[in-house]
């Protein structure tokens, strides 16, 4: 790094010899290729000179690189940068490309009747309406080129016609390639017009000649040439690929930017980070961050960064990556550059360090002058385009001042790190949100989990059928009782299958007289302190990976319904039903959240029956009121299946009814639910009532549920009584048992054993039940 009279200093470009520029310019500004030109030698690629993919392939890489300096230092000495400017090489010359785009074409004039119609691969020289067919390709790996024949003889095979442009007609339109280079991870995206794919067939080629981790297809239903779609489907695989870069793991979706020239962004990245080891920045502002790849690389050097892009599924991508690479420091904003920089400004951000890379066009007007108002002491600016970085650089005035200093990276791919002087002195005002947020991650949207792990045909009719069943006990057309039995809580799936599958044949054989449902509880509301439950920690170490506890609890949901066994949990946070809910036949609202407004206008979405528990003191007129409500429609703030925040309006849930659970002290004898049973009949409410025979009933030991369910059995076996059911807290074992601390303190707990509320062990459970039936 050589440093400069203000003490700041610049990176120029760095390229491999071959991407095209823009008009008459080659990659790096350089003028294009021509054939017998002096000094020229033979082009590795039998299509240089028609294609318009590479320009100076036809010069040694030495040479190439000269030419690129010289055009550079040219092109930079209209930002005051007079000094030479030299370049480093590509780390790799050939194959160094992580994305192709290729594009269909008819040929024109139409052929004869059976002959070859179709071309795919890259346009030629100075054409954006013609196509040339490729047999070999040196940009993106030496499989390409078998996978543009493969594709090419399915559309033959199929007759699928190519798009045309003028005419905007055809099906076929774009096939855009995504290739990891440290890990085996391949993409590859069909664009066409809308219609019908031979979508079997399609994956069959692609994955005959190509190893591909992902195929998937897109439909742009717009004229513009671009391989873009609005909605992406998954044939094959996953709907993205991992990409490993300076020890960090990225999850690149169709669309996310990432560097194209993955050894070249490792260098380039690398070098951020030693600017960011001498600068030693507090606050640092990514902009037009993609995927999230350079606020990741550098989140170690600083307290904060926050990446802004305006596509939402890098954003999403960039939040993922956060999470999986552990960074609790770095946040992610959809959000139009132009747009958002001068709100930062108005709120004079504290952000000491500021990184740009723009698209080739560079950037918006109003962002440059907004980056000048930020006052932001330090600026990166990543290029691609070093005619747009010197127009950028104008645009930002004299409170700039730069030099150059080389880099490594893809063509044409240059970066500047420049010193700024806020015009005038100004008065940072204290942030005033997240003061108290250490970080945040993304999740999944709740669509994206239900693909991940669909519900089985089976689970969906356990489902429809349990909540029927249910709905007809409260409605008194079917007599049996109905039972909520299992584990307090949810925190080893193995054991809870076990005990699934023991509830299952219990179940089956009283089903005459009870409807059994399953306790699958996954959240846990503390009165102070402690374990949350599976899906907030599954690993019960504080490590708080809740994706993976979604999907934990999402799998054992659908293993319970597929085995024909209802559910029942409790509905606590209210985003998690759009993770889960449909897996759910029964849903109760629990003693510590009866009185929240929130739970209320959850449970008149639900779409099952829900139960209210009276509150922890024993006051069953907040329950009663809960249930008031719920009955009503409402509007309210939720989140929907594509992760958006939305206004829901709901209808009301005219299956509620109340759970006793006792509180200072028992309330399921004949007196309290006489007392019960009258106070719901004023508030004009459902009068049925489900009995909790643990907590206050029991007074929190396992070993007198027996007795209270025995009780409320021979209260409704007589008659004249409004119980419709009962709820037990059952394990494997009885017990219950606390958290191992320090490593590897879950892997010693006791197998069926719960780690909260104390359960009734598995053989009394079913001797229990066994007797009331009988």
């Amino acid at each position: 790094m050589r440093k400069t009279k203000s003490g700041a200093s610049a990176v120029a470009p760095t390229l491999p010899r071959k991407e095209g520029g823009e008009e008459s310019i080659g990659p790096g500004g350089v003028s294009r290729a021509s054939e017998g030109r002096a000094g020229s030698t033979a082009a590795k690629c039998r299509y240089f000179g028609d294609c318009g993919g590479c320009q100076l392939q036809d010069k040694p890489y030495e040479e190439q690189l000269a030419l690129k300096a010289q055009r550079a230092t040219e092109l930079l000495k209209l930002a005051g940068w007079t000094a030479p400017i030299p370049v480093h090489p590509s780390p790799d010359e050939w194959y160094y490309r992580n994305k192709m785009e290729f594009s269909f074409q008819d040929v024109f004039p139409a052929p004869p009747m059976g002959q070859d119609y179709l071309l795919l691969g890259l346009k030629r020289k100075g054409r954006w309406d013609k196509v040339m067919n490729l047999a070999e390709c040196h940009l993106l790996s030496p499989e390409a080129p078998r996978l543009l024949d493969a594709v090419h003889a399915w559309a033959l095979r199929e007759n699928l016609e190519p798009y045309n442009l003028h005419k905007q007609t055809g099906f076929l339109r774009h096939l855009v390639v995504r290739e990891a280079k440290n890990t085996p991870d391949r993409m590859v995206l069909l664009v066409t017009n809308p219609g019908s794919l031979p979508e079997a067939s399609f994956v069959e080629a692609v994955r005959s000649a190509y190893p591909a981790t992902s195929v998937l297809w897109g439909v742009n239903t717009k004229s513009a040439d671009v391989a873009r779609t609005d909605k992406v489907k998954k044939l094959y695989g996953e709907d993205q690929i991992t990409e490993e870069l300076l020890g960090r793991r990225f999850r690149i979706s169709p669309y996310s930017f990432f560097q194209t020239n993955t050894r070249g962004a490792g260098a380039l990245y690398g070098l951020l980070r030693g600017w960011l080891a001498e600068l030693k920045p507090k606050h640092v502002l990514d902009l037009y961050c993609g995927s999230g790849a350079i606020a990741l690389c550098v989140a170690d050097l600083c307290e904060r960064v926050l990446g802004v892009e305006i596509i939402e599924s890098a954003v999403l991508d960039a939040r993922h990556n956060a999470q999986a690479n552990k960074v609790g420091n770095a946040e992610f904003m959809a959000a139009k550059t132009e747009e958002l920089l001068p709100i930062l400004a108005a709120q004079n951000l504290d952000v000491d360090l500021v990184v740009t890379d723009p698209p080739r066009s560079g950037m918006h007007p109003d962002a440059t002058r907004a980056l000048r108002d930020l006052g932001a002491p330090h600026l990166i600016y990543v290029s691609c385009n070093p005619k747009a970085l010197v127009a950028d650089r104008s645009r930002r005035s004299s409170a700039w001042t730069c030099s150059p200093t080389p880099t490594t990276s893809r063509p044409w791919r240059s970066c500047a790190r420049t010193s700024c002087r806020p015009l005038e002195p100004r008065m940072k005002i204290p942030r005033l949100i997240d003061t108290n947020v250490a970080g945040h991650s993304a999740l999944p949207t709740p669509r994206r989990i239900h693909e991940l792990l669909p519900s089985p045909k089976r689970s969906r009719e356990t489902v429809a059928e349990g909540r029927q069943y249910i709905r007809d006990i409260l409605d008194g057309k079917d007599k049996r009782r109905f039972l909520v039995v299992g584990p307090c809580s949810i925190h080893d799936p193995e054991a809870a299958l076990d005990y699934a599958r023991r509830l299952k044949k219990l179940a089956d054989r009283v089903a005459d007289r009870f409807l059994i449902a399953m306790r699958v509880y996954f959240e846990k509301p503390r009165t102070a302190v402690g374990w949350k439950g599976l899906i907030n920690d599954p690993d019960m170490d504080d490590s708080f990976r809740v994706e993976e506890g979604l999907k934990r609890a999402r799998r054992l949901l659908c293993t319970i319904t597929e085995m024909g066994l209802c559910t029942a949990t409790e509905a606590l946070d209210p985003i998690t039903p759009q993770y889960l809910s449909e897996l759910v036949c029964w849903h109760a609202i629990g003693a510590r959240t009866i009185e929240s407004q929130v739970h209320r206008e959850l449970a008149s979405g639900l779409s099952s029956p829900v139960g209210f528990k009276n509150g922890t003191d024993g006051n069953v007129q907040v329950a009663i009121d809960a249930m008031r409500s719920s009955l009503r429609p409402h509007h309210f703030l939720g989140v929907d299946p594509d992760g958006r925040t939305s206004v829901y309006r709901t209808r009301g849930n005219a299956y509620c009814h109340l759970v006793l659970r006792g509180g200072r002290k028992p309330n399921y004898d004949r007196a309290s639910i006489g007392r019960c049973e009258r106070a719901l009949a004023a508030a004009r409410v459902r009068r049925k009532i489900m009995v909790d025979c643990s907590h206050g009933n029991s007074g929190k030991d396992p070993r007198r549920q027996p007795a209270v369910f025995a009780a409320c059995a021979d209260q409704a076996r007589r008659g004249g009584s409004c119980i419709i059911g009962m709820m037990v807290e059952s394990n494997l074992k009885e017990g219950s048992q606390p958290i191992p601390s320090g490593p590897g303190g879950p892997a010693r707990l006791r197998y069926g054993v719960s780690v909260t509320d104390k359960c009734l062990g598995w053989p009394d459970t079913e001797a229990m039940i066994l007797k009331a039936a009988r």
